[in-house]
């Protein structure tokens, strides 16, 4: 039996909208959720805030999917030991909602139903409740048998270590967590404490075999561990508890107020990925990683007091030596031009965002074999660059 304090993780019960916890204790706290869609962060923040301002929740969460393309949901928390003071809070929050979507053009649904119990359990299992699910904690991994199928989870908190190009690496977080095969939600838990909003960030990996090493993450964290550090947790079998009901599982809170960039940038990138989403069909798309690779790289030569000239969005001359092509679309024309021109008296460094890049470079030009070129992939070349005197004049 899976517990969360007094109640039974997966014994809940729902109606309609609701997903409703009884504790197992004297105190007979209810603890029920909603979950919630809407096709606009940036506008639905503000509102939640206010919901947690009144008291009408306990505590909201946002969770970021990156299973097919990036998608998101938002769960509402209460808790009280009178059911009919938390539904009056729901048919309360039911007409700030109204007035909402007069004034704001905001679209919020309410899950209801299988669709409800299907999205609540999705964040631990991908499959319905089996009546013989076991879980049990592997101190840094958890596993899931259900349905006779062996999952595993990894958890992780999420640190940001400045936010001057908050929305350059959440790109190149998201590109990097979905070019790895990282299966994964990324959650931000919203809650009042002494008057004001703070908030948490964690990150649920989930996989189904055991042998695939933490790699893909420390990869995440070569390339962006300057702006954004994702630090494995130890899981306990209480943590379940947390990750279920969306719920921070550490001390470490920031202030919305002084981070309201961070957030408003997280949901601008989710936005701008369902507006592609609709435009280009099946395919989901976020900005090119080779615009957000070479944003941070001009950051990087700015703080390590490196100089350096961006001749345009994919080119970068580094100490009137060095010559940096971000490749983001094989090009050969392109690649040609650049060679042509700066091959004769610049180290050219080429970085692929692509490993079939590498394959055509090989076969349609001989550029691999010669001097004074290097190829890297963004991760070797943040590594290559991190080295003392990587870049040094000869």
């Amino acid at each position: 039996m899976i517990k969360k304090g007094k109640y039974n993780l997966f014994s809940f019960s729902i109606e309609n909208e609701m997903i409703i916890y009884n504790s197992k204790n004297r105190m007979k706290k209810l603890v029920i959720f909603n979950l919630l869609k809407t096709n606009n962060l940036e506008k639905m923040i503000p509102f939640l805030n206010t919901l947690l301002r009144k008291g009408l929740i306990k505590y909201y969460s946002i969770q970021f999917l990156n299973k097919k393309h990036l998608k998101t949901l938002i769960l509402l928390n209460y808790q009280d030991k009178i059911k009919e003071n938390i539904l009056k809070s729901i048919d309360r929050i039911k007409e700030e909602i109204k007035k909402s979507l007069i004034k704001k053009s905001l679209h919020i649904e309410f899950l209801t139903d299988n669709e409800l119990k299907r999205e609540f359990i999705n964040i631990i299992l991908e499959e319905d409740l089996d009546k013989d699910l076991k879980i049990n904690t592997r101190n840094d991994f958890c596993v899931i048998k259900n349905n006779k199928k062996i999952q595993f989870i990894k958890l992780y908190s999420l640190y940001f270590i400045q936010d001057t190009l908050i929305e350059s690496i959440l790109n190149i977080f998201f590109n990097l967590i979905t070019d790895l095969g990282i299966k994964g939600n990324l959650i931000l838990n919203f809650l009042l404490k002494n008057g004001n909003i703070i908030f948490s960030s964690f990150f649920v990996k989930y996989y189904y075999n055991k042998n695939i090493a933490s790699k893909s993450v420390e990869t995440v964290n070569e390339f962006i561990s300057n702006e954004l550090y994702l630090k494995e947790k130890k899981i306990k079998k209480n943590m379940i508890g947390y990750i279920l009901w969306r719920l921070n599982f550490t001390k470490n809170y920031s202030d919305y107020d002084k981070n309201k960039g961070l957030v408003f940038s997280l949901c601008s990138i989710i936005n701008e990925n369902k507006k592609s989403l609709v435009l280009n069909g099946q395919k989901s798309l976020l900005s090119p990683i080779s615009k957000n690779f070479m944003t941070l790289l001009i950051e990087f030569l700015k703080r390590n007091n490196i100089e350096f000239n961006k001749k345009d969005s994919h080119l970068i001359e580094i100490k009137n030596q060095y010559i940096i092509l971000s490749i983001d679309d094989f090009n050969p024309s392109i690649i040609q031009d650049i060679f042509q021109k700066y091959y004769q008296n610049r180290i050219i460094y080429i970085i692929l965002h692509d490993l079939l890049f590498f394959k055509k470079l090989v076969l349609e030009t001989k550029i691999t074999n010669l001097l004074g070129v290097k190829i890297f992939n963004p991760i070797s070349f943040i590594k290559f660059l991190k080295k003392a005197n990587s870049l040094m004049i000869y």
